[in-house]
């Protein structure tokens, strides 16, 4: 009887794939999947709708694209351990902003959304394990960008 035996083999960022399954994914990219899930529910929960996750573009991605009352908002999520000393506004620097920014101008080219007729913001979710579940913050319009 031949002995089975598995093999892992190292690939980039995406983290080790097993010969057999999936890519295996990392602390950080676990907590991202776990923000991302809770700033999704979290915004139904008030009445927004979720029209995209994990938007990408060549620029970079957009975690949320969500329809708040007539007004696009692009979400930036930002999921910690623990309360950080710095903001998850504070965490979304001008590198990152320029990015978001040219990313939501080539999402919205793509669907042919006007930007003079449909409002749209940038909205950081902020969210941390809290004692019953994800404890979330939504801030919206957390900062602004020209999309002309």
């Amino acid at each position: 009887m031949a002995k089975s035996s598995r093999t892992t083999v190292r690939s980039g960022r995406s983290g080790g794939r097993s010969a057999t399954g999936p890519p295996r994914r990392t602390a950080a990219q676990r907590r991202g999947a776990w923000g991302e899930d809770a700033a999704a529910a979290h915004v139904r929960a008030r009445g927004a709708t979720v029209l995209e996750r994990n938007a990408r573009s060549p620029w970079g991605e957009v975690d949320l694209v969500v329809l708040d009352r007539g007004v696009v908002a692009m979400c930036e999520v930002k999921a910690r351990r623990a309360s950080p000393f710095v903001s998850g506004r504070d965490a979304v620097g001008p590198r990152k902003r320029e990015r978001l920014a040219r990313t939501a101008l080539h999402l919205l080219a793509l669907r042919g959304v006007d930007l003079g007729r449909v409002p749209c913001r940038f909205d950081v979710l902020e969210v941390y394990p809290g004692p019953s579940g994800a404890e979330v913050t939504w801030l919206k319009d957390a900062f602004q960008v020209d999309l002309q």
